[in-house]
């Protein structure tokens, strides 16, 4: 809901759905076709638990929706979904930034990590996120922001025709996360 907020917020025109096991709409190839981007917020740690919500079924048809043209947003979980163990939109397993060198992250804690984003530092919601490399065969690899360990926090790749933007903390939270 926060994700929706924060996309109304931007005054665009858009057309927005919840899809999901306890929604009307479905991820399916029939559902994404009226959809520009799919976005897959976080949610928890139960990855495995969200991917079996998605199912083989709703997986493939992301992976055709992106390859297509089209986009996926993932935060938090939704990154970690996208990855080569779940969805497959990445060709690499992504892991936690907690613990890693010179991270904030101590443990899968809430905290608010500086992520230097648009040449400046700017303070972001996190919890267990990951981080996020360049991986060998995805081409179009853009790092966008960087945790202030120098790890890559917010990163675009390319499948097929389409961008996966994947974020490891919560740019959609407001103050009251």
């Amino acid at each position: 809901e926060m994700v929706v907020k924060s996309l109304i917020g931007t005054g665009l025109p858009l057309n927005i759905a919840y899809v999901g096991e306890k929604e009307t709409l479905k991820v399916n190839e029939q559902t994404l076709k009226k959809f520009d981007i799919y976005i897959q917020p976080g949610g928890g740690q139960d990855i495995a638990g969200s991917y079996d919500v998605i199912g083989d079924d709703g997986a493939e048809a992301i992976r055709q929706f992106v390859k297509s043209g089209k986009d996926f947003i993932g935060i938090c979980m939704g990154a970690y979904l996208a990855d080569k163990d779940w969805i497959g939109l990445i060709d690499a397993p992504l892991e936690s930034e907690v613990g890693r060198p010179g991270s904030r992250a101590y443990d899968e804690g809430d905290y608010t990590l500086q992520v230097k984003w648009n040449n400046k530092q700017e303070p972001f919601y996190y919890q267990d996120g990951p981080y996020l490399n360049n991986t060998t065969s995805n081409a179009g690899f853009q790092a966008i922001a960087y945790y202030d360990n120098g790890d890559v926090a917010i990163a675009r790749y390319q499948y097929g025709e389409g961008h996966v933007i994947l974020s490891g903390p919560h740019p959609e939270a407001d103050e009251t996360w």
